[in-house]
This record gives C-alpha cells, sequence and structure tokens, in this order.
C-alpha cells in the first residue's frame, strides 16, 4: 500500500541486513496499553500505622499528610502499570474532639475532591465496657463495616475482572478469607502492601503464597507528602490548608 510523503507505509516494511524486505503487522509506533492496577487500603490501620511513627516522635507526625497516589506510585511498575483507582476504606470520628474532626475532614476533602480518590464510608459503634477487677463502667467506640466494606469490593472486582491487580494495603489477618476467595476467581495478580511499622499479615500472606508482598516505609511517605495547600484554579480560593499539626518539621542550616 502507497504511504503518503512523510508517514510510514502500512504494514510497515523493514530491511534485513541481507536486503531482503519483510513485513510486520504490529505498528512500532504504538505502544502496549499498561495494566491497571486497583488500590483497597484499610484506611485506619494506614493512619494508625503511621501514627505509631509519630507516637515516639511528635516530629513525624505531618507524615500523616501523605497523598496516596504518590505513595502508590512507588509500589507499581510506572512503565507497564497505572493506577486505575483508589478505595479508601474509613469511618467519620464522630465521637472524637472537634480538633480531630476537622483535621479528619481536610484530608478527606483532599483525597475525594484533589486527588479523586474513592471514600468508602463505615461507622463507629459505641460498646459498653465493664472493668472484670472494679466493676467500673466506660464506653468505648469500634469501627464497624468497613472490612466488610473492603471484603465485599475486594472479591467483586476479582470477579468482574475490571483491574489488572488488586493491591490490599492493610495488616489485618480477618482479610485473609476474602483474599482468598479474590484469589480464585481473579485472573491478574493480588498483592499485599503492609503499613509502616507493621509486619506483613502471615495469614494474608500464606494465601498470596508469599509473592506479591510489600511494605510502606518511612522513606515512601517522606516522597509523597501533600501541598500545604489546595487552591481553587477558578476563583483562587484556598479550598483546604494544610493543618498546622501536619506542618513538617522546618529544615536547620
Amino acid at each position: 500500500m502507497q504511504s503518503s510523503a512523510g508517514e510510514l507505509p502500512w504494514p510497515p516494511r523493514w530491511v534485513r541486513p541481507d536486503g531482503v524486505f519483510y513485513f510486520s503487522l504490529i505498528s512500532p509506533m504504538s505502544a502496549p496499553a499498561k495494566k491497571k492496577v486497583a488500590f483497597f487500603v484499610d484506611g485506619y490501620n494506614l493512619y494508625h500505622s503511621i501514627a505509631g511513627l509519630s507516637a515516639h516522635d511528635s516530629t513525624k507526625n505531618y507524615l500523616k499528610w501523605v497523598d496516596l497516589r504518590a505513595l502508590f506510585q512507588q509500589f507499581i511498575n510506572k512503565s507497564t502499570e497505572e493506577i486505575a483507582d483508589i478505595y479508601y476504606f474509613t469511618a467519620r470520628p464522630t465521637h472524637t474532639r472537634p480538633d480531630v474532626q476537622d483535621r479528619y475532614n481536610k484530608l478527606i476533602r483532599v483525597y475525594t475532591e484533589i486527588l479523586g480518590i474513592k471514600v468508602l464510608f463505615g461507622k463507629f459503634k459505641e460498646k459498653k465496657i465493664t472493668c472484670r477487677c472494679c466493676h467500673a463502667n466506660w464506653i468505648h467506640h469500634e469501627e464497624k463495616e468497613s472490612d466488610v466494606n473492603i471484603a465485599i469490593n475486594l472479591v467483586e472486582a476479582a470477579y468482574e475482572q475490571r483491574y489488572d491487580t488488586l493491591c490490599l494495603v492493610t495488616q489485618d489477618s480477618d482479610l485473609a478469607p476474602a483474599v482468598k476467595l479474590a484469589r480464585k476467581v481473579f485472573q491478574g495478580q493480588i498483592r499485599l502492601i503492609s503499613p509502616p511499622g507493621r509486619p506483613p499479615s502471615n495469614e494474608i500472606s500464606r494465601v498470596l503464597r508469599g509473592k506479591g508482598i510489600g511494605k510502606i516505609k518511612e522513606i515512601h511517605l517522606e516522597r509523597a507528602l501533600m501541598n500545604d495547600k489546595y487552591v481553587d484554579t477558578r476563583t483562587k480560593r484556598v479550598i483546604v490548608r494544610r493543618p498546622t499539626e501536619y506542618d513538617p518539621p522546618r529544615q536547620t542550616h
């Protein structure tokens, strides 16, 4: 087939060193599509793990202000893979102090409005606790539904084959049965990424036969910090400003 000036003939013709022409039906100009990766994040499991880093060093509190997209970019092969979706499972801490709720709401707003993360909410449920020794009573709040939501969405994605790779970010061994079911039907790879400061779940690791196991380290968080503020490009107004509690330590020279 004759091609126009400046264009490659199709099918493209190539010449071997011996002078013989041959044809390739694969266009050298087109790159293969990247594999789609989805992340399923146990929100409070990740948050409390990061909080654990600052438990003995309050200067590390700023690591909580983390960009999940930038964080997980470090756990894919960027030449062959791309992040398709991030699912973040959490619950609104309505039982906590106003300042805690304010920081939480700012984080969630950036995740949903700026980073395009799909946030799925569970809830906190009151539970009455009684001391066996002194019989004193107090109210404890337990997060509910998040584990169930993670399991349902993980298995659903596996059945529907919507992605090429599923990454579960948690250390919660209660999710091992869901991972086992998803692995039976999913044609791609399932990976496990453990939060910082915590070892990977032995039960989930066994289900995955020790393959595709990753670990978030402090350096990964350092490389994925969010901006100090986010501005509406149309109105130039600040949408979200980083809480002062999450300001990184000043560099000293």
